[in-house]
Formats: structure tokens, sequence, C-alpha cells
């Protein structure tokens, strides 16, 4: 398997996850109680597990770069190809989340498409 943010290869795996997008509601007719959903449409959404090896300093982590353009609101380019599945476009990142240990760095990148 393959992944890119922005050219960069990360060390990752990767979940997909098909997000509908509802409004959902409530009213009370003459026939009771109903609910109401009305779709609008669907975004996908990647989790990707990544692992950096901590002799990478911190000005060229991946980390720093992902929140340096969080802090810019500026989409990234996401590659993933594999056997079965690929994906080349522009996302958002929606989170990141980082642990450190004795060797790497841990972290969990959220990306979001825009509808």
């Amino acid at each position: 398997m393959s992944v890119q943010i922005d050219g960069k290869t990360v060390k990752a795996s990767v979940k997909l996850e098909i997000v509908p997008s509802l409004s959902r509601s409530e009213e009370f007719t003459v026939d009771g109680y109903k609910r109401v959903i009305i779709p609008f449409g669907v975004y996908r959404r990647w989790t990707l597990e990544c692992v950096e090896d901590k002799s990478i300093t911190w000005a060229n982590s991946i980390i720093s770069y992902l929140y340096d353009k969080c802090k810019s609101c500026s989409p990234v380019t996401l590659s993933v190809s594999t056997d079965v599945y690929s994906f080349n476009g522009q996302v958002y990142i929606s989170s990141i989340d980082v642990e450190f240990d004795e060797n790497n760095r841990i972290f969990t990148v959220t990306l979001e498409e825009k509808m």
C-alpha cells in the first residue's frame, strides 16, 4: 500500500468511512409521531494510523507539517493506492492525535473531503 500526503510518503494503515449527510427532525401530525430524515449527500472520511521514527527532526516531521496546514486552513492532497482501492484528491484535516513513545511518534490523522 502507498499513502502520501502532499507528496510525502506516510507509513500508515488506512480506514475509509462513507458518511451520509442527513438532517433529522421529529414532528407530530394528526396521525401521530413522525421522524423526518432529509438526505443532503455523502462524503468520505479517512483515518490514517501512522508511525514516524523519532529520529526525524520535528521541523521535518509530517506531524509538524500537518499542524501548519491546519493553522492555515489549507487542504492537503491525499493519495492512497492499494490493489483494491485508490484515491487521489484534496481533503481537509479534521483531527490529529499524537502519542510519543521511546522510539516513535504514533499518530492518527482524520481527513475529510469537501462535499
